[in-house]
């Protein structure tokens, strides 16, 4: 059976020390990130994305949803704020060129987040200071209040591209553009009502034959999708999925960003 994981978080995850947590009849995996099945990503190809970082290794993935904000998942913020950093403007993440740091003054999960592999898995984290922004460090756009996505979407993080149990982590940024799958499709892949955590305010991507997913490291980063003007915007943020990443019939899945509008627009 496949494991069900949450993507990224603790201090294990990190030193690479693998966990397991008890929930319904699912367990959950903490990891430290990759993109399956992608590729490299031009250099700056997301200069919206933030890699979290925990004493100065990568952890999870974030957004710049404005200059002083990052859009993650709620189950990223797992550490004291003065021990995470928000860097921005990074290819290689173990890099610093042309990078900024920011130190974290305050960290907001949704107040409904139950802690464990399910819904409200979303938060906002608000820096000490600004970024200063430039070409390669943007802010990304939220889409329409409870706008529902179809088509294709794109993912970038620095998550584990392995698809055994043992995480690969990639040094630079990885990408991988995925289909959305239909909510009612993606409940019925996962057992029907009731039978996964999912909820009708996350999406889901495939593809169902395999070989492509979200992976740990990848957790709090950002999917994106073009909307009907051409503007890109945040759909997605990474939340959940399988290990072994990229298996067959294993959707990946997504806290849906428009379904938090009205929220994230009240704590920033």
């Amino acid at each position: 059976m496949k494991t069900v994981f949450v993507l990224a978080l603790c201090v294990a995850a990190v030193l690479g020390t693998e966990l397991r947590y008890g929930f319904p009849s699912f367990q959950r995996s903490p990891f430290t990130g990759r993109v399956v099945g992608g590729k490299e990503a031009p250099a700056h190809a997301a200069p919206y994305i933030v890699s979290l970082q925990f004493l100065g290794s990568h952890f999870c993935g974030g957004s710049l949803i404005g200059d002083k904000y990052v859009l993650t998942a709620a189950h990223c913020m797992a550490y004291p704020s003065l021990l995470v950093s928000a860097v921005a403007g990074l290819h290689n993440v173990k890099g610093t060129s042309g990078s900024q740091s920011r130190s974290v003054s305050k960290q907001i999960q949704h107040e409904s987040y139950g802690g464990d592999v399910g819904p409200y898995d979303i938060g906002v984290i608000v820096l000490s200071k600004a970024f200063d922004l430039n070409e390669n460090i943007k802010a990304i756009s939220l889409p329409a209040a409870g706008a529902i996505h179809s088509g294709y979407g794109t993912l970038y993080g620095w998550g584990s591209i392995s698809d055994t149990n043992s995480a690969v982590m990639p040094t630079n940024l990885m990408t991988v553009t995925k289909p959305i799958i239909e909510y009612s499709a993606c409940e019925a892949h996962l057992g029907g009502p009731g039978a996964s955590p999912l909820a009708d305010t996350n999406i889901c991507t495939g593809p169902l034959t395999g070989g492509v997913s979200a992976c740990s490291g990848d957790s709090g980063g950002p999917f994106v999708q073009a909307n009907a003007s051409g503007n890109l915007e945040i759909i997605g943020v990474v939340s959940w999925g399988y290990i072994p990443c990229g298996s067959v019939d294993a959707p990946s899945v997504y806290t849906r960003v428009s379904a938090y509008v009205d929220w994230i627009n009240k704590n920033i």
